[in-house]
């Protein structure tokens, strides 16, 4: 087997036979490509417009330099013109960083041809150079984007597990019920939380069952749920129109709701199959404020029809007690007997006449909390107004009232808080009792209740509740009272008390431990509202089966207290 040059490819071969100078004559003068000639040392022979351009330099200048260290690194440039390079084929191709004369290192596109045999002017290596600089810049822009995609790609693919989590514990949070429905065969796909917490049913006893099964026991609830997420379907289907929302009191596992029902059909991503939605949301409590609502407009529409009777009674009393009068200026020597009883009659008639206007008086409004009331007075008339109804109940009242100056509270007001813990005081005492009121003004430290006595410990076992502070004194712990020239105003009875766990929750608007239509719970916290706004304070002690005491302390006005 003899050495023989490897065979060139078509064109190559062809290009080895053109002759330098002929080589020099058609690319010489091209500015779009860049060629240079070297020797075997690496040594300039050939310079373009091309590579002038490229490179940055004239030919006449770089001609018979070495390309080492001024067009290339000679590390990354030496080993293009080793001789077992071009074992396999007289051409190269690769991608290197030229040097050009301004210092920079430029991405280029480098084909090198090995002249065989050598040039005539000893050219033995053919160098064409492409700027990639583009190309490169572009490559690494797209990494870079690639890089900002995988980026966002992951942030968003992180943001969506957050929301996915949240919106799961969201829908697992919230008080409404959902259900999700299989739209064919109506089978439970899913219920939250809320959904257990108004029928008492959890996802054991749902998920995998259908309605006729799960409400099994309750078939007015089958029922109405079934009817309602049919008439859903139906809407999808276009057989019937949107049911909109119902409200139905059902009974469930968990006791009788009354609840507000509201659904659609769906389609979950990822899911062929569709989907009923349904939404509880419990509104027993809601209902319950607004049929206590309509009552007190009703009570209220009462009183001022009352109010409107009562004033209209006095006349038709004024002509029969001037008639009265009239008679007995008529009979001179009445018997005995009759004189009695016109006399009696006129007296209740002027009872009857302070009745009414004690009503009137207290139905009179008022813009504003703040002013001034004789306490004691108001009590007094007061218990004139209630002490007829509370005697039919089997309740005595009984009032210590001490010598106290104007305290800073309108009289319409005081009335207001009076008739309110009286009627509330009363409705604790269905079977009777004792009611107690009493008045005194007290100076500097002021316990909130009355020392223990020596009944036994268990006995006094007892909760209390302090809510507001003396206007313009700093707050104290409640067990060390308050410092302050203030009236106290307490009433006591013997009811059934207060639970200590309801204590806190007394004073909340609607708040009532009445059956439903015996209460609105609104008059303790109309008391507190105007105690607050007359810059006073109120206290509760209350201890089940023994009674309940409420101790309300108002500011006296400064000028009526002596030094």
């Amino acid at each position: 087997m003899t050495n023989q040059e490897p065979p060139l490819r078509p064109g190559v071969a062809a290009l080895a036979k053109v002759d330098a100078r002929a080589m020099c004559t058609l690319l010489g003068a091209a500015t779009d490509i860049a060629l240079a000639g070297f020797d075997a040392n690496g040594r300039i022979l050939l310079f373009n417009k091309g590579a002038e351009r490229l490179f940055g330099y004239r030919a006449d200048t770089v001609i018979g330099m070495s390309t080492y260290e001024l067009l290339h690194e000679k590390e990354n440039f030496e080993f293009f013109f080793e001789e077992k390079a071009f074992a396999e084929s007289p051409v190269r191709e690769m991608e290197v960083a030229v040097i050009t004369r301004t210092g920079d290192l430029l991405p280029a596109r480098l084909t090198i041809h090995k002249a065989v045999p050598a040039t005539e002017d000893g050219i033995v290596y053919y160098a064409f150079y492409r700027n990639i600089s583009d190309l490169a810049g572009a490559l690494r822009h797209a990494d870079d984007l690639r890089k900002q995609i995988n980026e966002t790609a992951n942030q968003t693919q992180k943001e969506a597990q957050f929301l996915r989590q949240l919106l799961r514990h969201t829908v697992e949070a919230i008080q409404i019920g959902i259900a999700v429905q299989n739209f064919d065969s109506g089978v439970m796909a899913y219920v939250n939380e809320g959904f257990e917490h108004i029928t008492g049913l959890g996802n054991p006893d749902v998920m995998g069952h259908t309605i006729d099964e799960i409400f099994a026991h309750f078939p007015e609830t089958r029922d109405r749920i079934n009817d309602f997420s049919d008439r859903i379907r139906k809407s999808a289907t276009g057989e019937g129109t949107t049911p909109g929302n119902a409200i139905w009191e059902l009974d469930f596992p968990a006791g009788k709701r009354t609840v507000e029902m509201y659904g659609r059909c769906t389609i979950v991503e990822g899911h062929p199959s569709q989907y009923v939605l349904l939404i509880f949301e419990d509104v027993t409590e809601r209902q319950r404020l607004q049929v206590q609502l309509v009552q007190s407009e009703k009570l209220a529409a009462i009183g001022q029809l009352a109010a409107g009777i009562a004033h209209e009674m006095r006349n038709p009393l004024n002509t029969i007690y001037n008639a009265l009068f009239d008679l007995t200026e008529i009979l001179k020597n009445p018997a005995p007997d009759v004189a009695e009883d016109i006399n009696i009659s006129m007296e209740e008639i002027k009872r009857v006449h302070d009745i009414i206007n004690n009503l009137l008086d207290f139905a009179r409004e008022s813009g504003r909390t703040t002013g001034r009331a004789n306490l004691n007075e108001v009590i007094t008339r007061t218990i004139r107004l209630v002490q007829h109804d509370l005697s039919n109940k089997r309740i005595s009242i009984t009032a210590d009232l001490k010598d106290i100056p104007p305290v800073a509270i309108s009289n319409n007001a005081m009335k207001q808080i009076l008739i309110n813990m009286i009627t509330n005081a009363a409705d604790a005492m269905p079977k009777g009792g004792s009611l107690s009121i009493s008045t005194l003004l007290r100076r500097g430290k002021v316990p909130l209740h009355n020392p223990p006595s020596s009944a036994p410990q268990e006995a006094l076992k007892a909760s209390s509740i302090r809510l507001a502070e003396i206007s313009g004194h700093p707050t104290r712990d409640f067990s060390e009272g308050v410092y302050a020239e203030h009236a106290v105003f307490k009433i006591s009875d013997t009811g059934h008390g207060v639970p200590a766990a309801l204590l806190p929750s007394i004073f909340n608007p609607f708040f009532t431990t009445k059956p439903p239509g015996s209460g609105t719970g609104l008059g303790l916290s109309i008391v507190h509202s105007l105690v607050q706004d007359a810059g006073g304070a109120i206290s509760v002690k209350s201890q089940e089966g023994v009674g309940t005491s409420f101790i309300i302390e108002l500011p006296v006005l400064a000028d009526d207290v002596e030094g």
